[in-house]
């Protein structure tokens, strides 16, 4: 995966359904392996969390 010109490589556990072709996972990632700042709002009162889940669903057509 590539963000802001930094590259990683991920290993992500899926299940997958034969019966309905469906590929679930999750990845977590921390926006600071990308040398990235948490964004910050309301003059610093609020600030968001240094860990991303992206969780996926997908249903595969062949």
């Amino acid at each position: 995966m590539k963000i802001a010109g930094v590259e990683k490589e991920y290993l992500v556990p899926v299940i997958f359904n034969t019966n309905t072709n469906n590929v679930k996972g999750q990845l977590k990632l921390n926006i600071k392996d990308f040398k990235l700042k948490s964004p910050k709002k309301l003059l610093g009162m609020v600030v968001v969390n240094d860990h991303v889940d992206i969780n996926f669903n997908l249903f595969l057509q062949y």
